[in-house]
């Protein structure tokens, strides 16, 4: 980000989600500009650590919880906003 802000290159290559995190930590969201539509779309991982004692809790609740929001009418505003319609 250094070197984009201080013009020694053009363009970064980077995860759409990081880089809007990044710019918006940094107070630098006005002076940068991502190119839409994104050029890949890439997955996201999560781990749990299989020790934990209530990490099979975890992952029952969250993928309950991704079930929930697949079914609600907001995901497919989410979908359309960012570009996500994939078929």
């Amino acid at each position: 980000m250094k070197l984009l802000l201080s013009r020694r290159v053009d363009i970064i290559i980077a995860n759409p989600l990081v880089f809007n995190e990044v710019t918006t930590k940094a107070k630098v969201s006005s002076q940068v500009k991502a190119l839409e539509p994104h050029t890949a779309i890439t997955p996201v991982y999560m781990a749990l650590a299989r020790g934990k004692e209530n990490s099979q809790e975890i992952k029952q609740a969250f993928e309950q919880l991704i079930k929930q929001l697949k079914a609600s009418p907001y995901y497919q505003v989410l979908l359309d906003k960012y570009q996500l319609n994939v078929k």
